[in-house]
């Protein structure tokens, strides 16, 4: 009875062009329950919140990119201004209006990039405008670069809104009302311009819809504004200090309604370091004061990633850790020793490759002129062998090879049914996406943007492995006769042999050993994905990257029945590059992970840890160490969670005594106490795997 009165709701809704407004109204609903999916808090919340909403209603004859233009400048004009005296930018994205038009059945809507910040500084949205009028006497698209157009005109109405607003009810502002007489319309003038334009797009990115949008490279494109004001002795270090701590404060507005999945997963990233195409270095001033912002405030998001590699200053590594040692989950560092080439031999042009940022999590893409739609699709390694083991009798497979082979090609037969799902994809367009990344030919949505990539995540790597290792060890030592037994086993959940259960977990080899036969069988199964995606393009021409890391490692692990592994029935997955069973120490998972093949699998590839906090305080330049040994061997991103166990275990009983407790998740961070259960019962459960790392030898074998 349910679906059908909510087939009819859906129908209704279809028919007066208002379910795309009833589907973002209800996910506005579940953020304000903190993603709580009670449909009574859910429905009382939905009556609590009309009072905020603004309705935009356009006709919608033929859909297109000019359909999307018009719909954001009519955002534009009608979206709510709001600021308070304690404020230094004005910063105040209306997530509350809603669109009131039809739109075609299933289109993604595209987000996980990043766009060019740095084109808007420096030539002004009416810079942009200036070169879109020159193409369109070129072009032969003339309904899209009007579409562009469209979009410039919309970000000037708002900006002149805002100008208006500001002189009217903050007049005593001047500082900020001489800059909004700029930006973003006009160049950036000095940081504080820079820094106004930057949240002023930001905000309209939100506004409009598009998800896990990352910030870029803020500590080399604000650069020449800090170098400028000092120069001119319009700024001191300070002053600017506290102008970027004002800045990430206002970033962090809207926290809850910029999340996507889960408290704190809003892909606001922010890139700092990294070398250029002369291995240079090219941290400065700016990757200092970002991250003494970042340890002093504290805040969950937004979140960093440093890119290091060999000649890191040994000054950015003391306050990277310094900040990692607060406990916020971040920096995840990132090798552009390691990423960079594989880039490259990916296929990206080689001045590119050296401005890589990530997405909303880990993967690499080129900002402002990336469409790549990273994670398009995840495959869970484990299906094709649960596939397999739930065949009728396995008393044919005569040998641990012939089910090695078995799994490659269930496993190939499953790559191939997910490019084909892929294919089907068709996505919603973006004329403001489009302006900020360069397209001028085509829409973002039809292939626009210069690359054109997708991204596939797998996981469930670590528990196949274990798998396919226990599988092969019992087989070998007879402690099993035969799979139809190992069938049996996890059918019954190791209900009726505990002491299998225990040997899964604990005995033989696991992943995360640096053995040859653990490190070749990761490799292998990851081969055996790329030779069904090297060779394929993707409906616009790009390619297919492939990545160890998956943010799916709860949702995934529900679906699937006990696993030879250890694993019992709807238990998580693997978290990334990491040991689910077992224990390895930092020195043999470092070692065993910078050997897997980053060079062709590099859509994500983090080794993810736990740290005691006490511990890492005090061994600060072991572990720096410890973690520049590892990228010089291969290492390609690592992520840390600096915990203390006992306190987890306190914080669960008693949340209110730990209102700040800030871990990471997948790869965002986020407060301990607003997650859901299963998550909190994970990462404690993970720290106390790791709590005996602390007492063990920390010194990589190379």
């Amino acid at each position: 009875m349910k679906s059908y009165l909510k087939k009819i709701l859906k129908q209704f809704l279809a028919s007066i062009d208002m379910l795309e407004a009833a589907r973002k109204y209800y996910q506005l609903c579940i953020k304000d329950c903190n993603f709580n999916r009670n449909r009574n808090k859910i429905l009382f919340q939905a009556v609590k919140n009309i009072k905020k909403i603004t309705f935009v209603r356009i006709k919608t004859e033929n859909y297109d990119a000019l359909t999307e233009a018009i719909l954001f400048k009519e955002m534009c004009r009608r979206a709510r201004l709001s600021m308070t005296e304690q404020e230094t930018f004005f910063y105040n994205p209306d997530f509350f209006i809603l669109p009131w038009y039809r739109t075609p059945k299933n289109l993604v809507t595209i987000g996980n990039i990043t766009v060019n910040y740095g084109d808007v500084l420096n030539k002004g949205i009416s810079g942009l405008k200036r070169d879109i009028e020159e193409l369109t006497q070129k072009s032969g698209n003339e309904k899209f670069c009007k579409s562009l157009l469209e979009v410039c005109y919309a970000i000037e109405i708002y900006s002149k809104r805002v100008r208006h607003f500001v002189e009217k009810n903050f007049p005593e502002r001047e500082e900020l009302i001489d800059s909004l007489h700029r930006v973003p319309v006009y160049p950036a003038k000095n940081l504080f311009d820079a820094l106004q334009s930057v949240l002023i797009v930001n905000s309209l990115l939100w506004m409009n819809g598009y998800p896990l949008m990352g910030l870029g490279r803020l500590d080399q494109i604000l650069y020449p504004f800090y170098l400028e004001d000092v120069k001119k002795g319009r700024i001191s270090r300070e002053e600017a200090r506290m102008l970027l701590k004002e800045f990430v404060k206002t970033l962090h507005k809207g926290f809850r309604y910029k999340s996507y999945v889960l408290p704190g997963d809003t892909g606001q990233v922010i890139i700092l370091g990294g070398k250029d195409e002369n291995e240079v270095d090219r941290t400065n001033e700016l990757t200092m004061l970002f991250l003494d912002v970042m340890k002093e405030l504290k805040l969950p998001d937004p979140k960093v990633v440093l890119r290091v590699h060999k000649n890191t200053p040994l000054e950015i590594w003391n306050k990277a850790m310094e900040l990692l040692s607060e406990g916020v989950g971040y920096p995840l560092f990132s090798n552009d020793d390691v990423i960079i080439p594989a880039l490259q031999q990916f296929g990206y042009e080689i001045k590119d490759t050296y401005d890589y940022v990530v997405s909303a999590c880990w993967e690499p893409h080129i900002p402002g002129v990336s469409f790549d739609q990273n994670n398009v699709d995840n495959l869970n390694l484990l299906e094709p062998l649960v596939g397999l083991l739930n065949e009728k009798s396995l008393s044919h497979v005569k040998s641990f090879d012939e089910l090695l082979e078995m799994y490659r090609s269930e496993l190939k037969v499953y790559v191939s049914t997910s490019l084909k799902r892929i294919e089907k994809m068709k996505f919603k367009p973006a004329p403001l996406l489009s302006l900020l990344t360069g397209c001028r030919e085509r829409d973002i949505s039809e292939g626009g943007a210069k690359y054109n990539h997708m991204g596939i995540l797998t996981v469930g790597l670590s528990n196949t492995v274990d798998s396919l290792l226990n599988i092969k060890r019992w087989l070998e030592s007879q402690v099993v006769n035969s799979l139809d037994e190992i069938k049996k086993l996890i059918e019954t959940n190791f209900e009726y042999n505990l002491e299998l259960l225990y040997d899964a977990r604990n005995k033989g080899l696991k992943f995360g050993d640096d053995k040859e036969e653990v490190i070749a069988l990761s490799n292998d199964i990851m081969h055996t994905i790329l030779t069904m995606t090297e060779n394929e393009l993707n409906p616009f021409g790009g390619k297919y990257k492939v990545g160890f890391s998956s943010p799916s490692f709860i949702g995934s692990g529900m679906s699937l029945p006990a696993t030879p592994d250890g694993r019992r029935e709807k238990e998580p997955l693997g978290v990334h590059i990491s040991p689910s069973h077992g224990e390895v120490t930092y020195v043999q998972l470092f070692n065993f992970s910078s050997k897997l093949n980053y060079k062709k699998v590099f859509n994500g590839a983090v080794t993810d840890i736990m740290i005691e906090v006490g511990f890492l305080k005090k061994n600060l330049s072991v572990f720096i160490n410890l973690f520049k040994t590892f990228f010089r061997l291969g290492g390609a991103q690592l992520q840390c969670n600096v915990l203390n166990y006992e306190q987890l275990l306190d914080a669960i009983k008693h949340p209110d005594k730990y209102p700040n407790l800030v871990v990471r998740v997948w790869g965002f961070s986020a407060y301990f106490r607003d997650l859901p259960e299963e998550y909190k019962q994970l990462i404690v459960k993970r720290a106390k795997q790791y709590e005996a790392f602390s007492h063990k030898h920390t010194k990589v074998q190379s």
